[in-house]
């Protein structure tokens, strides 16, 4: 049994509180209903910010699961409605390894079908405790105003709910 911290929900959440702590995002959330599914973590900027951005991440623990999200299409489902997108992976999911270097593995990635400009996280392993930038993302949508303001009032919802679930941990 993987240890807590590489639980799948673990790692979304990781990666949602280091998108904020970047200071690009104004909000940020994990393992929320988005468009037609949901999206392991998404940062979202205010509305009166310039430039504003809406980054959706998906999290890979295992290769499997990402050649199957790959083959299948469903990877770029996670572009609808963002301006930018990123892969955060294990070293294994990414293809990491002593017979690999990261930057064969990037290459890897683009001829598996990972769109050029998703940027790509290495999640943490033993040892280290925060993602890292293996490649920045770049911007592929257009930034849609209303999308942004619905995505906000969205992840309000979202954290309200958390809150006042009976099994939340936040207690009057």
């Amino acid at each position: 049994m993987a240890a807590p911290e590489n639980t799948h929900r673990r790692l979304c959440e990781l990666v949602a509180r280091w998108a904020l702590k970047q200071q690009v995002y104004d909000l940020c959330s994990w393992e929320i209903q988005w468009n037609s599914g949901f999206v392991d973590a998404i940062g979202v900027t205010s509305p009166l910010k310039p430039n504003g951005r809406i980054t959706a991440f998906e999290v890979k623990r295992t290769r499997s699961d990402l050649l199957a999200d790959v083959t299948t299409g469903k990877l770029l489902k996670y572009e609808e409605g963002s301006t930018h997108c990123y892969l955060a992976g294990t070293a294994e999911a990414l293809g990491i390894n002593k017979l690999t270097s990261e930057k064969e593995a990037l290459k890897k990635l683009v001829e598996l079908g990972v769109p050029k400009y998703w940027g790509i996280l290495l999640l943490p392993t033993r040892g280290a405790t925060k993602p890292r930038v293996l490649k920045p993302a770049k911007q592929f949508g257009k930034l849609i105003p209303s999308v942004q303001l619905e995505l906000i009032i969205h992840i309000a919802r979202s954290f309200a709910y958390r809150i006042l679930n009976k099994n939340s941990p936040i207690q009057d």
